[in-house]
């Protein structure tokens, strides 16, 4: 069975300059914390857009902490959230694996407490300094990130602030980023 490709692509999304508004001309760079997701909008809600007519019920796996994410959908599709209905948070779900004997590389061996795109520009510091850490490939392709977007990589502190950090205090524990 062939797989849906996206018609959009997210380097197309940070490079292509705005044509309307005060930004006429700068590319997009980096999506701007306040407006939504730029995959969900754009990869995630299409996908459900067009199955939506050929199914009855599409799963997703938020947890319960996650209550605000849910999808309102057009539509005959009823969208089921499993681990809401069950009341489990992303740790239930992490122990459940582990004791069914289903290792997750990224939770048990590099730290992370969720997962995402890597390069999301909403991840939190914790997070940042596990890809830090474990992928420097992946960050300096967000450090470079944020020096070719017009507003930067993320609200808050740079990529390189949180570097210097880091890198002041080069043995402190993971949980102090928590």
């Amino acid at each position: 069975m062939a797989k849906d490709k996206p018609d959009k692509e997210f380097t197309n999304f940070f490079n292509k300059p705005w044509c309307r508004g005060n930004h006429v001309g700068t590319i997009h760079g980096m999506p701007y914390a306040s407006h939504p997701c730029w995959h969900n909008r754009n990869i995630k809600h299409p996908v459900y857009d067009k199955y939506g007519e050929s199914s009855r019920e599409a799963y997703t796996g938020f947890h319960v902490g996650e209550r605000h994410r849910c999808l309102k959908l057009k539509g005959r599709l009823t969208v089921r959230y499993p681990l809401i209905e069950w009341g489990w948070t992303a740790k239930n779900s992490i122990e459940y694996l582990r004791k069914r004997g289903i290792p997750h590389l990224a939770y048990d061996k590099y730290g992370f407490d969720r997962l995402g795109c890597w390069f999301c520009p909403r991840q939190g510091e914790t997070t940042l300094y596990i890809i830090y850490k474990n992928f420097p490939d992946k960050f300096q392709i967000m450090m470079e990130m944020e020096k070719d977007s017009p507003h930067g990589f993320r609200k808050g502190k740079t990529l390189e602030e949180l570097v210097d950090i880091w890198e002041s205090k080069p043995n402190h524990d993971l949980g102090e980023w928590k």
